[in-house]
């Protein structure tokens, strides 16, 4: 990754750092192992595979795939919060997939519970972030670097990604990178830059707004999840 990139890794750590013991692990709540896993990552520019959906919640949930929309782990920590928006529902299972709801009002959240539960799907495993901005959507999906040119499954449609990419686009080499250079601001992209350098041969999926967005100031991108599995 070189000097410079090392230096934007650990200022990144350092200014997210102060909002970690806000977020629960979501990782069946090995705190010091995964503590272990981040110093690795940022200070000793340890390669690590992303090779589960609960490792890279876990590491998504700490910031370190950098900015991210407001999140909660639970439905508690959701009611705690005092947030009355819309939300978003997802599972946090190993094996992936699963339900998922979008633009939910938090009073009829239970409703939505109630009904995955009775599907076989834990409370525990059931979590939320604020509603995305869909109609200020510029470009959302999935990019991977490789040695030789950039990969990019991608979607300008302004709806949940699940539903934009059943259409995805693809874009590779030069036009993938214009068209990420082009839509992210310049903070989002020197992220994205830096994720690829951290996690080589990942997919990153990821969505970019016409405004600021997410819990890291001046950014118009949210990294969703970046994995190798």
């Amino acid at each position: 990754m070189g000097w410079v990139g090392l230096r934007i890794a650990k200022k990144l750590y350092k200014s997210i750092n102060p909002l970690l013991s806000r977020n629960k692990m979501g990782w069946g709540g090995r705190k010091e192992e995964l503590d272990k896993i981040v110093r690795d990552i940022i200070f000793h520019e340890k390669k690590i595979r992303i090779n589960s959906k609960e490792l890279s919640y876990a590491l998504w949930n700490r910031l370190i795939f950098g900015n991210k929309l407001r999140t909660w782990d639970d439905y508690d920590a959701l009611l705690r919060s005092g947030y009355n928006g819309k939300v978003s529902m997802r599972v946090k299972l190993s094996s992936g997939g699963g339900c998922a709801a979008y633009e939910i009002p938090v009073k009829k959240v239970p409703e939505v519970m109630k009904e995955w539960v009775k599907q076989g799907i834990p409370r525990t495993a059931i979590t939320f972030n604020e509603s995305a901005p869909d109609d200020k959507l510029l470009l959302q999906g999935c990019v991977r670097r490789s040695i030789k040119y950039y990969d990019l499954d991608y979607s300008t449609e302004k709806k949940p990604m699940r539903e934009a990419m059943k259409n995805a686009l693809v874009a590779r080499g030069a036009e993938a990178r214009v068209l990420l250079e082009e839509n992210l601001d310049p903070n989002s992209y020197n992220d994205l830059l830096l994720l690829m350098d951290l996690f080589p041969e990942h997919v990153i999926e990821f969505s970019t707004y016409s405004i600021n967005v997410g819990c890291l100031p001046h950014r118009n991108t949210v990294i969703w999840e970046v994995r190798d599995y």
